[in-house]
């Protein structure tokens, strides 16, 4: 396992950059919450847990911090997003979140975070599935950015997978980033439909209070059915029109009438529909291994990819697209088939330096600059701190003044 140590970067500063970068560690937070159990369901309903930590985060004002006291093991979907102003760390031993390749370990849906001297490890971002209706995409297998204002300093993220949701399931209901479609239910970006009931959005402790986040579409006889929220799936019919997925959710399919649109990244239906950028026919695509960053701004300093996958679904002779194994960087605001829902009207910002890339894997890429086992950034979104590649070491900060008031 790779490693880079806060110590060994600050050896590479001045003085000055030491002292203003421990002061920007040290920032007076309105409370400090100790994460000391290992093992997290993800619910946020036991003390001290890591989802307990963040849900406290959440709704305390002002700015806060996480402390990790242990390493921490998900036995569940993480089911409370990041969604406030807080700093997660770990005490003065370097602490790992272990996804055990089963969950993603982290969500920030917004805020500004720091995310300092940890590995996020293990993680596995599988999108829900369906039997007629879309699958739902894979993105971020260990930490997925819907927006804020992210820092990342000192952190490796290994040995993580996206990847779209696999073949089986029930029913008519698109799947969600998670949660799979049921008999008419679309599946929830956390959970899944159960026969004609939507899949599960959230606990709804966001700052933003959006009902609909992450909600799977309703199922409809023979109407129309409901979309899917962010996240997740759209609703399905018998002899109605069923619904269209959110951002990486699947459509939603109909016995008789018309079927929806597969989100961003999501699937069509067994017989018709549209699928998302990257998917292809019911296959949801995998985007994103280590990292997908759908909005605001991202800085990394000194962190590391390694051996992350980006992986594609295929049948026969047809496979969806993995890109960014990684990291991957939204590209545009509108989705290929024309349904844009929950595509942000501004697209990313990453910047950083000191960044490694070992052993990581996307399925479909072309191999080109901006199109690699490493990255996806078709926009070119990636700006280096040093104008020429975000891999080169840190340097001193530019405004670094000595006191005979000269710069370095």
């Amino acid at each position: 396992m790779q490693r880079t140590t806060l110590n060994r970067t600050l050896a590479k500063h001045s003085l000055v950059a030491a002292i203003t970068l421990t002061l920007t560690t040290n920032l007076c937070h309105a409370a400090t919450y100790p994460v000391t159990s290992s093992n997290d369901d993800g619910t946020g309903l036991d003390p001290n847990t890591l989802s307990w930590a963040i849900l406290q985060a959440n709704t305390n004002p002002g700015p806060d911090a996480i402390e990790l006291q242990t390493d921490v093991t998900l036995s569940g979907v993480m089911k409370r997003l990041i969604d406030s102003d807080v700093t997660i760390h770990s005490d003065a031993t370097r602490r790992a979140i272990d996804g055990y390749e089963m969950y993603r370990p982290l969500f920030i849906k917004s805020g500004q975070v720091t995310i300092q001297g940890i590995d996020v490890i293990n993680g596995w971002a599988e999108g829900g599935t369906s039997r007629a209706g879309g699958r739902g995409a894979g993105f971020g297998g260990a930490l997925f950015i819907h927006d804020g204002q992210v820092t990342m300093q000192d952190v490796s993220i290994e040995n993580s997978v996206s990847v779209g949701g696999f073949f089986g399931g029930s029913g008519y209901g698109g799947g969600g980033l998670f949660g799979d479609g049921h008999y008419g239910g679309g599946g929830g970006l956390l959970g899944h439909a159960t026969f004609v009931t939507t899949g599960y959005g959230g606990y709804g402790n966001y700052q933003l209070d959006d009902t609909t986040f992450g909600l799977g579409g309703e199922y409809s006889a023979k109407g129309t059915a409901g979309h899917g929220g962010f996240g997740a799936g759209g609703g399905g019919s018998y002899d109605g029109t069923s619904g269209d997925g959110g951002f990486g959710g699947g459509a939603g399919y109909s016995y008789y009438g018309p079927n929806g649109d597969g989100g961003f990244g999501g699937g069509g239906t067994l017989n018709g529909g549209v699928p998302g950028f990257g998917a292809i026919r019911r296959y949801a695509a995998g985007f994103g291994g280590g990292l997908f960053i759908r909005s605001g701004s991202l800085t990394l300093n000194n962190v590391t990819f390694v051996d992350n996958h980006a992986r594609q679904q295929s049948k026969g002779n047809f496979s969806s697209e993995g890109y960014g194994g990684g990291l991957f960087v939204l590209h545009t605001t509108t989705n290929s088939n024309g349904n844009h829902q929950g595509m942000p009207t501004t697209l990313p910002t990453v910047n950083g330096c000191g960044v490694t890339f070992t052993g990581n894997l996307a399925d479909s890429d072309p191999g080109t600059n901006n199109n690699n086992d490493d990255v996806f950034d078709e926009a070119n979104r990636i700006t280096p701190d040093d104008g020429l590649s975000i891999t080169n070491p840190c340097g001193p900060p530019d405004d670094l003044i000595f006191a005979d008031g000269f710069d370095p």
